[in-house]
Parts: structure tokens; sequence; C-alpha cells
């Protein structure tokens, strides 16, 4: 029955900034239990995203698979067909070694759940329901079987509702949020495009008091998961497990919130989007400083394995970040993550990015690239792509982003980009 291993308790929301809780929180959102958790476990400040999308990086949250690699590159239906039943999840791995796998909420990669390793499932019946069923299971747990047990929320993703809520009186604004002047003018092509015929229309003309309101609403949000998270953590405590439970939390993706005059999420890599919460507390919790490698939740898969003792497989791109929280085992240190961006709906606009400590570079298929000093210009406002005085770093990225596609066979360059339609541009 393996009961000497460990339960893992993995909980994520979507579309939630890294920012937006404890010390780091920008918006004032009142989030207990994120702070709790930050407090007694490892808070990995620099953590990213394999696609600022949803089906993407969840992809990659149950493979530990970059997108190309799990098939999954854009949204279900949006080129995506659902996740190839013929890779092996995060939840086959956890059955093979003993645990009852369990999954509530948000899934997204189309499919059956049951079919990709979990045991119990309650799927896409909203937070609330999802929270509830989240509870039962832990407080009406009899089997001495060790769990996994996945809990994944809809929101903060429903700050597409904030058209739909009725017209309220917006509060004053406070300062100009970063990067809230930048008109676009020097970035590539599909974020203008973004904002003035998709997504981002009926937004444009924005004021300042109108994206304040607009954060506040996505805060709402924020800690409306805080709260079904405080349910969740004291069913667990309830349970009697707690003592012998890992707890992860994080997210698949962020929201530009207004950062460059957007909402919600596009064809981009501001950090915005690509930089994501990830809290992972022991058992029992401790005290611990909050960690600045780099992580890619590619490396989400290979810390569960790593903790339930499953042997390290060296297919998966990503590594345990145990040695991290532990002190203990070896662990690679990172100089730079990787993203991966391909479609909206029918609009292709394929993008990579690599990010060091102190560069960002951003290749699309058809609309030219982009250069960011991430310490002189953290808010990722000037472009200096096609700076003089910045061609060799241009060009070393270049070069590394390029071996970094090659060496997980990603066939980004055969991509063709196209309009919001689907017609391939010329």
């Amino acid at each position: 029955m393996n009961k000497g291993l460990p339960n893992i308790l993995f909980i994520f929301s979507d579309q939630q900034r890294h920012d937006t809780y404890g010390e780091q929180d920008h918006f004032h959102a009142e989030t207990p239990a994120m702070n709790r958790l930050a407090k007694i476990g490892v808070q990995f400040g620099q953590a990213y995203c394999s696609c600022p999308q949803c089906s993407p990086s969840r992809a990659t949250l149950m493979t530990g698979l970059y997108p190309t690699q799990a098939q999954v590159v854009g949204n279900m239906g949006n080129p995506s067909d659902p996740l190839p039943r013929s890779l092996k999840t995060i939840g086959h791995r956890m059955q093979e070694r003993g645990y009852q796998t369990v999954y509530m909420g948000k899934w997204h990669l189309g499919g059956d759940i049951a079919d990709y390793g979990y045991d119990h499932v309650t799927q896409d019946k909203g937070d609330e329901r999802s929270t509830q069923a989240a509870c039962s299971y832990l407080t009406g747990m009899t089997d001495s079987k060790p769990f996994f047990q996945v809990v994944s929320f809809i929101d903060p993703h429903d700050i597409y509702h904030l058209n739909k809520n009725p017209d309220v009186e917006r509060p004053p604004a406070r300062d100009v949020w970063h990067s809230q002047s930048d008109t676009l003018e020097t970035k590539p092509w599909p974020q203008k495009h973004f904002r003035d015929f998709d997504q981002g229309k009926p937004l444009k003309h924005f004021r300042d008091e109108d994206w304040e309101y607009y954060r506040r609403f996505y805060a709402s949000k924020v800690e409306k998961v805080d709260k079904y998270l405080t349910r969740i953590l004291d069913a667990l405590k309830e349970s009697g497990r707690a003592d012998n439970t890992w707890i992860f939390f994080t997210s698949d993706h962020g929201d530009l919130c207004g950062a460059h005059r957007l909402p919600f999420k596009c064809p981009a890599m501001y950090d915005d989007l690509v930089r994501i919460p990830l809290i992972i507390v022991p058992p029992k919790g401790g005290h611990f400083e909050p960690c600045d490698a780099m992580t890619n939740n590619i490396d989400i898969v290979p810390t569960v394995m790593s903790i339930a003792g499953i042997p390290e497989e060296m297919s998966l791109p990503g590594q345990s970040l145990l040695p991290l929280i532990t002190g203990e085992g070896e662990y690679r240190k990172n100089d730079a993550v990787y993203s991966q961006y391909h479609q909206k709906q029918r609009w292709t606009a394929p993008i990579r990015m690599i990010r060091t400590e102190k560069w960002k570079y951003n290749i699309y298929t058809k609309h030219g690239a982009e250069l960011y000093d991430l310490e002189s210009d953290p808010n990722e406002m000037h472009n200096l792509v096609d700076a003089p005085d910045y061609q060799e770093i241009r060009e070393e990225l270049h070069n590394r982003l390029v071996a970094q596609i090659e060496s997980i066979g990603d066939p980004f360059f055969t991509f063709k980009a196209t309009d919001r339609s689907g017609k391939e541009l010329q």
C-alpha cells in the first residue's frame, strides 16, 4: 500500500499573476491563505510558465513536457486536439506508484480525465462545487493509500466577465500603473492588432480609472480563490493527514491587467503573462527564505515524482526542485527559462521566448522580434532589438533560443503566421 509515502495536494488557479498576494501584492487583494503558504513553504519568486495560455500550460502541468512535445499548442479546438492518451501523465505515474489519484475542477485538455490517470474525478462544475468535492474527499477518506489530489480553479480567469458586470462607480485612479503608457509602436504587430481589433478593442479607450477598476475586479477574483483555498486547507487539517502532506500552489499563466494598456492575455511574452505564483510547502511547513532560482512549470512534474520516490526520467525537459527545498541532492542551476506561444482561436502568431535574469528575447515567425534589458527596463517598454549597441547580445540570445528549439524537436520554424480568420499571411 506504500503507507510511508507522503500525500500531495496540488492546487492551481487559472490566469493568476505572480504578484497578487503577500509582500509582492500590487492589487491590495486579501489573500491570507496564500500568504500563509508563502510563509511556511518555499516561494519561488522567479517561476515562469511554458506558455501564457490555458490548455498548453495545463498540458505541461500534467505531463512535464513543453506544449509542442505534448502536442497541445493552443486551447482545445483552437486548434488543439485533446491531450494524446498515449502520453504518460503525472496521474499515471502516481497510480503506478500506489497513490489514489483525484482530480477536481477545470480540466481544459479534452478527453475523459479518467483516461489520464485519475481514479476520482469531479470535472468542470465551477469553483464552489469543486471546493465542496475537494473538501468532502479529504474529510471522508477511509483508504490507507497515499493520495495525489489535484484541485483546479477557474478564477481569476473570470476577469473576462468584466464588461458583463453591472455598471458601478469607478474608484479614483491611483498612480498610473507600470507600462500603462506604452503605445506599442516598437512592438510586434500582433500586440497592436489584439488591442485594436480583438479582445482589446472594447477596452482600447479605457481611462486610468477604468484600468484601476479592472485590477480591483481581478483582485476580487483572486480573493475568491483564496477563500476556496482556505476551506481546502481546513479540510486537510480536519482529515488528520496534514502532517504528511506536501502542498503545491501555482497557476497556469498570468494576466496583463492593463500593462501596456492590454487586457487578459494575447500574442505576447511579457512577464505579466509568463510569470506565475509557485509555492511548495513540505509536510508541517517550516521557515524558508524565498527562492530566486529561475524555474519553469516543466519542473513541477519532476518535483512531484521526486517527492513520491519515482526515479528521474531523462526524457522530461525539467528537473526536480526538491533540492532547493530540502538542501539535499543535486540541482542544476538554470540561467534561462523558455516559453512558447502558438495560436488564439484561428489566429496563428507563433512566438518563442528566452528569459535570463537580465535579458528577454522573443522571436515571432513573421512579426520580428523583441529584446529587453530587464535590469534597466523591468516593465519591458523599450524594444532594443534593432538598436546597434545590442546586436551582439541579440545574436547570442537568438543562437541559444534556436538551440533550445532544436533540442526539444520544436517545429517552430515550420509554423505559418495567419490573420485572425486563419488565412496565411504573405
